[in-house]
C-alpha cells in the first residue's frame, strides 16, 4: 500500500471575527492512504499506511501567531502568564508556558506562538469558535497530512517569519514549529486497527498524548516529511511547539 492522494481543488476562505481575520483553504471530503507501508518493526511503524477519510474542512494558511494569542489573552485572563501557578496546579500547562514570550496587541507580529500546551490550544479554539460562530478545532493527523500531501510545492521553512505563498497554499507546514493535532498517539495503532484503537481510547476516557506534525525550523530538513510523527504530553509547553487551526465552513 503506497501513499496516494487524489488531486485536491482547494478553495480560499477565511475565519472572521471583527478585526480578527485568519485566511485558510477548504479541502473537500477525501479518502486516501495516510503514511506508507513499511516493515512492522520500530520505528518504521510510525509510517505504516492506513486508509483514511477526512470530512470537508478548512485549514488556516498560517500557524497561530503571537498577536492572535494576545487577543485571546485579553478576553481570557485565566490563561495569562501571571496565572501560571494556577494553570500548573490544574494540570493545564507546565512551567515553560509562554516562557520568553510577551504577547502584545500593540506590536503586531506574525511569528508563531509557541510554549503553549495542547490544553491551551484547545482553549484558544473554543474561544475562536464562540467569536466566529463556527466550529474551530485542532486539525486531526489525517487532515494535516492531507493538506501537506496535496500541497503543490511543499517546502521546509527554516525560519519563524513565514512568507505568504504566491501559490495559495498553507505556509510552513514543514518547519516553523511542530504543530499540535487533535489526534492522540496510540502505540501500534497503525499496524492493528487504527480506527478501533482510537475509539477504544476515547471510550475509556484516557488522557491524550497529542501527535505533533511538521517538525520545527531547527530540525534537519532531510529528516522531516509529511509522514513524520512526534508525540507530546497534553500539558507540555515547548520552544518548538505551536499550532494552526481548522474549522468547518
Amino acid at each position: 500500500m503506497s501513499f496516494t492522494t487524489p488531486t485536491i481543488r482547494k478553495q480560499e476562505t477565511s475565519l472572521n471575527a471583527g478585526d480578527f481575520v485568519l485566511p485558510g483553504y477548504v479541502y473537500p471530503q477525501t479518502s486516501f492512504v495516510m503514511g506508507r507501508s513499511t516493515e512492522h518493526t520500530y520505528p518504521a511503524i510510525n509510517e505504516a499506511g492506513v486508509q483514511m477519510t477526512t470530512p470537508a474542512f478548512a485549514l488556516s494558511a498560517y500557524e497561530v501567531n503571537q498577536y492572535q494569542w494576545a487577543l485571546f489573552l485579553e478576553e481570557n485572563p485565566m490563561w495569562a502568564k501571571g496565572n501560571l501557578s494556577s494553570l500548573i496546579e490544574q494540570g493545564l500547562v507546565d512551567e515553560a508556558y509562554l516562557a520568553g514570550i510577551s504577547p502584545s496587541t500593540i506590536f503586531v507580529t506574525n511569528r508563531p506562538i509557541h510554549n503553549v500546551s495542547y490544553y491551551a490550544a484547545q482553549a484558544f479554539c473554543a474561544w475562536l469558535s464562540e467569536k466566529t460562530g463556527k466550529t474551530v478545532f485542532l486539525p486531526s493527523e489525517g487532515m494535516w497530512t492531507l493538506a501537506a500531501a496535496s500541497h503543490d510545492n511543499l517546502k521546509f521553512d527554516a525560519s519563524l517569519s513565514p512568507i505568504p505563498s504566491q501559490l495559495k497554499e498553507p505556509v510552513a507546514l514543514l518547519g516553523g514549529v511542530w504543530e499540535l493535532t487533535q489526534t492522540t498517539h496510540i502505540p501500534l495503532a497503525r499496524i492493528t486497527d487504527y480506527q478501533k484503537a482510537h475509539a477504544l481510547h476515547r471510550s475509556f476516557g484516557l488522557p491524550p498524548q497529542p501527535i505533533v506534525k511538521g517538525g520545527s525550523y531547527l530540525n534537519d530538513a532531510k529528516s522531516i516529511s509529511s509522514n513524520t510523527v512526534g508525540v507530546v504530553d497534553p500539558d507540555a509547553c515547548g520552544d518548538l511547539i505551536g499550532f494552526r487551526v481548522a474549522w468547518y465552513e
